[in-house]
């Protein structure tokens, strides 16, 4: 997934759907904030597309800058998480449709080209 320029605002980006275990996800991300608490802020969220619940997971996101090719990406940041998905945001079982970091990087942190890395392991 590559962050796009940011002087140009979009609500949000969201990836093609990928499967993994037969199980639709998505990357949603929002280059100024998904809410407006969250301005300024690039937030960045993995999102089950399925019907099931309790569906285990474990994400990453890391964010590289691309530099020289001889010293290869800078690591700029990196978060993990992990949840049980399911068809429902919230409910009483602690099931979600979607996690991650409202507040992933300060936006105005962020220049020249950039790299989304997202890993995803569902268990």
């Amino acid at each position: 997934l590559l962050c796009p320029t940011l002087t140009a605002p979009k609500r949000m980006i969201q990836s093609s759907a990928f499967y993994i275990n037969g199980e639709p996800w998505v990357v949603r991300l929002y280059p100024d904030g998904e809410v407006p608490e969250t301005k300024g802020w690039v937030s960045i969220f993995l999102r089950y597309m399925g019907k099931r619940q309790g569906v285990p997971a474990a994400f990453w996101f890391t964010l590289v800058k691309n530099t020289d090719p001889k010293t290869g990406r800078k690591l700029i940041r990196e978060e993990k998480g992990s949840t049980s998905f399911g068809a429902r945001p919230d409910n009483d079982a602690g099931i979600h449709v979607d996690r991650g970091f409202a507040k992933f990087i300060r936006n105005d942190s962020l220049t020249g080209d950039v790299t989304w890395i997202v890993k995803v392991k569902v268990t």
